[in-house]
């Protein structure tokens, strides 16, 4: 009985310790906004970002709210991310933000221009995309 009872400590302590230890590591990840195209992720890290913000004025035929991102032209991260984007035409595209999908998947159907780097990002819900917009703020 004493050798089950110190096996069950020392599991015990082992699983409390892999908890704190993976516990520490999510708190430092950066929330993005990440792209996948089948095994292809792109995040959107912080520094290509300039700004993003809530669009007020929503249409009527708008079914999601959407947020304006505009990249940083000086880093080369809108011809990262039209790389990305255009090399991928006809494929399904997820949008997850701190690890869940913010709106369906989506198929690519077209080139996307970024000329100045600035685009529209559909959001399911608003709280998010205001989540989103902190994320990016800090």
């Amino acid at each position: 009985m004493l050798k089950n009872t110190g096996k069950l400590y020392k599991f015990t302590i082992l699983i409390l310790c892999i908890s704190f230890i993976s516990s520490c590591t999510t708190k430092n990840r950066q929330r993005v906004l990440v792209y996948q195209i089948n095994d292809n992720y792109f995040p959107l890290e912080k520094n290509c970002v300039e700004r993003v913000y809530l669009r007020e004025d929503k249409p009527m035929f708008y079914l999601n709210d959407n947020i304006i991102i505009e990249l940083d032209n000086k880093k080369g991260c809108v011809q990262k991310f039209s790389k990305f984007i255009n090399a991928n035409i006809g494929k399904q595209m997820h949008i997850s933000f701190n690890g869940n999908d913010i709106i369906p998947a989506t198929k690519i159907v077209s080139e996307m221009n970024f000329d100045r780097g600035i685009f529209s990002q559909a959001v399911s819900k608003k709280e998010v995309a205001l989540e989103i917009v902190k994320a990016y703020a800090n």
